[in-house]
């Protein structure tokens, strides 16, 4: 039977894997949040540049 400080060791074990999954997580959260956002920044730009096209069309 485990005594109360190799459980006590288990857990803190356990939380320090845990921590360094989430960090990874978050840090693949943060590297896709990027991404999304470089997407997003493109289409807006695109838009803009087709509602200025447009509007240079229907003023012809």
């Amino acid at each position: 039977m485990k005594s109360s400080v190799q459980s006590a060791e288990a857990g803190l074990k356990d939380i320090g894997c845990l921590e360094i999954q989430w960090r990874k997580r978050a840090e693949e959260a943060e590297v896709k949040s990027r991404e999304i956002q470089c997407q997003l920044d493109l289409l807006e730009k695109e838009a803009e540049k087709n509602n200025r096209d447009r509007i240079h069309g229907e003023s012809i």
